[in-house]
């Protein structure tokens, strides 16, 4: 997702990034999984370390309903505040 104007929330090591590139390919941090694959290992990640946070990075091109899904893993696995990681809009869009 893009905005004009997105909130800053640096990158700490409490923060796990999930991303979804344009064919819905889930990569947990630089790892690629399944489906099964992230909720399993997130849930692992949340039992050792209650305190961290889902970061969900999602490609522009990909509709709601995938990030969606993506965002029913996360709560599945544990994890019920989910942020969306945006990019600025430039300025001719």
């Amino acid at each position: 997702p893009r905005t004009v104007n997105p909130e800053k929330h640096p990158h700490d090591e409490k923060q796990i990034t999930v991303s979804v590139d344009n064919r819905g390919q889930l990569y947990l941090d630089q790892d690629i999984l399944l489906p099964r694959q992230l909720v399993s290992q997130l849930s692992d990640i949340r039992l050792k370390s209650p305190d961290k946070r889902i970061m969900i990075k999602a490609d522009k091109d990909l509709n709601y309903g995938s990030v969606r899904e993506v965002m029913m893993m996360c709560n599945e696995a544990g994890f019920t505040g989910v942020g969306l990681i945006v990019e600025k809009l430039k300025e001719r869009e």
